[in-house]
């Protein structure tokens, strides 16, 4: 049975020359508006830029690779098992593919009620090793539909507990940030910085809404829109929605459409048409979990006629599900905190774990890399063709 270095070294690398335009134009897109979405001191910026991957070095590398992998988690400061795993996958790929680049395009429109994320608090571990749950927005009903795109980021209310060295640089790096959803990008590419699941100039943020406007200022992206909603045989289907006055998504209908000056507001496209925008860079692979499982099929046809038909190159990147972890073997951790995270249903927490086990995080995933898949996505068995 294959592991998931087997599977990983099997991927096939693609030539870089269909893509390379399209990438070279979002990298200048990013840099032309990289002051919308952070600021700071000379030295605090160029610090996120290389954490973020918008150097010029992990732009040169984008635009040339040869393997390009994808992930899109929700934004918080958490990272919460087993997503903390997503970013090792793509590292363990950059050492089987010299040059490698991990795409990470970040949802930022997710609300302050994300069950699945809990961005309305913060788990890290304090200098007198408790574990803080620190309290960031109130789960009222009327602030848990706002988007976190709409929040600033909570600097202050992140203070309220002592915190660790690496929890402290990384608050604050993240307080540069224009909202809560980049505020969360920057903190948890430092903290997985800090666990070691990077590889040196290995990673480009892509926020999803970032890359909608880059999209729409291209004129003939409105023929994508056209095509989804014919072969989705949904005419009515609303393709994108703009964040609101009152901090929530909105459908944003074709009559109010401002084109000309929509790569200037906050808005984002139906989640098929952001698959669309990243498989036209030229995505090899790409991580997700048991829901994307479920419409994967689904999806990559109906990307593939919307690409087609607009004489965009593209490739159907192989799925890597990623839906399990031994985490209590990764991050070992007390039996008060286990308790805790049981009470709380929580698998495990990357900012705990990093507390504890810094960059051995690293060192104990990749000692499962050679693990049966099935250890990482037990339904795997159900399509193998192989003994």
């Amino acid at each position: 049975m294959k592991s998931l270095n087997d599977r990983l070294l099997g991927v096939l690398e693609l030539s870089p020359t269909p893509y390379k335009d399209r990438r070279q134009a979002f990298c200048d897109f990013l840099r032309e508006h990289e002051h919308e979405v952070f600021a700071g001191a000379k030295e605090d910026r160029r610090e996120i830029r290389e954490l973020v991957g918008w150097d010029d070095d992990a732009f040169q590398r984008f635009i040339e690779s040869t393997f390009v992998s994808q992930s899109s988690p929700h934004a918080s400061p958490n990272i919460f098992a087993p997503n903390f795993a997503h970013p090792w996958v793509h590292a363990i790929a950059q050492r089987w593919h010299p040059g490698a680049v991990h795409l990470r395009t970040l949802v930022t429109y997710n609300n302050l009620g994300d069950a699945k994320y809990k961005p309305y608090a913060w788990w890290h571990r304090t200098p007198s090793g408790q574990v803080s749950q620190t309290v960031l927005f109130t789960r009222s009903h009327s602030v848990r539909h706002k988007v976190l795109l709409s929040q600033p980021f909570p600097y202050e209310n992140g203070l309220q507990d002592p915190l660790l060295d690496v929890d402290r640089h990384a608050w604050q790096l993240a307080s540069h940030a224009t909202n809560y959803a980049y505020g969360a990008m920057i903190y948890r590419n430092a903290i997985e910085r800090a666990a070691g699941l990077h590889e040196p100039k290995g990673i480009v943020e892509a926020p999803i809404d970032v890359m909608n406007r880059f999209a729409v200022s291209d004129p003939d992206f409105r023929k994508w829109i056209a095509k989804f909603r014919q072969v989705s045989m949904r005419p009515d289907t609303v393709a994108l929605r703009t964040l609101t006055d009152g901090g929530e998504m909105a459908p944003l209908h074709d009559e109010d459409v401002d084109w000309s000056a929509l790569p200037n507001q906050s808005f984002v496209c139906h989640n098929y048409l952001n698959f669309a925008q990243t498989y036209a860079f030229g995505i090899a692979m790409m991580t997700g979990g048991k829901k994307m499982a479920s419409y994967l099929k689904d999806m990559n046809s109906i990307i593939a006629e919307i690409l087609y038909q607009n004489d965009v190159a593209f490739y159907e990147p192989e799925f890597f599900p990623v839906m399990q972890v031994p985490t209590s073997d990764i991050m070992s951790t007390d039996s008060q905190t286990a308790a805790f995270f049981q009470e709380k249903n929580i698998a495990g927490c990357l900012a705990v774990g990093v507390g504890d086990h810094g960059r051995n995080i690293r060192m104990r995933l990749d000692e499962i890399a050679e693990e049966p898949y099935t250890t990482f996505y037990p339904e795997w068995r159900d399509h193998l063709n192989e003994d």
